[in-house]
């Protein structure tokens, strides 16, 4: 006979037509500490108000190409995945693995599987997550197309996000590469926030007007921030963490909240608009 395993049961929510106000929580770097994960995962799920979207900002595993590393990824996230639309971004311990490629039921976009890099809409944001692992060159016409789009549509929030950052204080570094390839396009169409992880830390930078998030606390081991020099950190902490970005029309209240509920810090900032 045929084996059946039914899974627990989630509830979801659809957004109605206009959202007055609305949240989001972006996290990363869950590799391999997993009670720091779990931490982390059950921070998130005490959030308030409730986030309508989760963003990862990549290195969801140890090694993408190994099954139990996913069957331990998924046992601790599952309460999050099973209520919250899920959008992740390819780190390099993916390796492009095709385990990823399966799982994650993401927009079409474009790159391997056609899911490497993708875009969506959500209230009065528009979201463009790229790859940073692999080739920047083709991605960038992407990442200009959309942010057009944007902009000629009036979206007041615009979010880019991908892996490695830009600018970092972390032992990483900030990537000269990303620097010259996405962040004057980034730059030439207000971006409101970046969003990135793989240095295992919470910073906040700002460069031209934009703001650039490290939110790669989600358990891997913790990097000190000052490794690297960074002249447009702002503030850095190593610490087990999330970022909460609340948005009421065109105004955001970020949160960035340690896994034991406590702020790191909380300030406004208004839609960078057209």
């Amino acid at each position: 006979g045929v084996e059946r395993a039914e899974s627990d049961r989630f509830v979801f929510r659809t957004p109605p037509s206009e959202l007055g106000e609305w949240s989001f929580v972006v996290f990363g770097d869950t590799r391999s500490r997993h009670n720091d994960h779990r931490r982390v995962i059950e921070a998130i799920m005490r959030a308030q108000p409730r986030p309508w979207l989760a963003i990862h900002t990549g290195d969801l595993v140890s090694d993408g190409r190994k099954k139990e590393d996913w069957d331990i990824f998924f046992r601790i996230e599952r309460a999050l995945l099973g209520t919250i639309p899920y959008y992740p971004c390819l780190g390099n311990h993916e390796r492009e693995s095709i385990y990823y490629y399966r799982t994650f039921p993401v927009p079409r976009g474009g790159g391997p599987h056609g899911k490497a890099w993708y875009s969506f809409r959500f209230a009065n944001a528009a979201f463009i997550v790229l790859d940073s692992e692999i080739s920047l060159e083709p991605q960038k016409q992407f990442l200009e197309k959309e942010l057009k789009q944007a902009a000629s549509d009036g979206v007041p929030w615009r979010f880019v996000v991908f892996h490695r950052p830009a600018f970092s204080s972390g032992g990483h570094g900030g990537a000269t590469d990303l620097q010259e390839a996405w962040v004057p396009i980034i730059e030439k169409y207000r971006v409101a926030m970046v969003f990135c992880g793989h240095d295992h830390l919470y910073e906040r930078s700002v460069h031209n007007g934009v703001m650039y998030i490290t939110a790669g606390g989600g358990g891997a081991p913790l990097y000190k921030p000052g490794a690297k020099p960074n002249p447009y950190s702002v503030k850095a902490e190593a610490v087990h963490h999330y970022v909460h970005i609340i948005i009421s029309g065109r105004r955001a209240t970020v949160r960035a909240v340690r896994a034991d509920d406590t702020l790191i810090e909380q300030f406004t900032m208004q839609a960078p608009g057209n």
